[in-house]
């Protein structure tokens, strides 16, 4: 006997709050917009619910997928923030390894540019990437350019073995 092979499915991918309220609508049942009215969103939605099988709804009206909840694309920010100050600063992929005990729907990647567009990492990793080139002067003849800098040295008295 042959043992079945389990293939691994596809990750879900970051859902915009629009076809998340899509597809909870549908697993409600209050979803009731007819066929040739439908937009090609809601068509799409319609055939991720056909496609996977592991929609629900959970206590609270939240989509799970695969017993996990599903994050929206514009939530994510928040709890990345929040994932972030939880663990005194940590990097993209410790957070994507935290949050995806609970949660689906983001990338490790989507994490990462969260943090670089963040200011509260930036401040606990600053990185000097900005810093200006240096000038380079050149002259056309030697001594045509002289730069003297003139300090005014009155309070400031400085004495040599007694005498100033």
């Amino acid at each position: 006997m042959k043992e079945a092979i389990r293939r691994k499915r596809k990750q879900l991918g970051c859902l915009p709050r629009s076809k998340y309220d899509i597809i909870v609508r549908c697993l409600n049942g209050s979803f009731d917009v007819p066929v040739k009215k439908r937009t090609p969103e809601e068509n799409n939605c319609l055939a991720m619910i056909r496609k996977r099988k592991d929609f629900e709804l959970g206590d609270r009206g939240s989509l799970l997928c695969g017993g996990k909840q599903v994050l929206v694309k514009e939530d994510l920010p928040r709890f990345v923030e929040k994932m972030f100050m939880e663990n005194k600063g940590c990097g993209a992929r410790v957070i994507y390894n935290k949050l995806k005990v609970n949660y689906t729907g983001f990338s490790e990647q989507a994490i990462l540019e969260i943090l670089y567009n963040s200011k509260y990492y930036h401040e606990k990793y600053p990185r000097f990437t900005n810093k200006p080139k240096p000038k380079t002067i050149s002259e056309e003849e030697p001594g045509k350019r002289w730069q003297i800098d003139i300090i005014n040295m009155k309070n400031q008295s400085v004495s040599y073995k007694g005498s100033t």
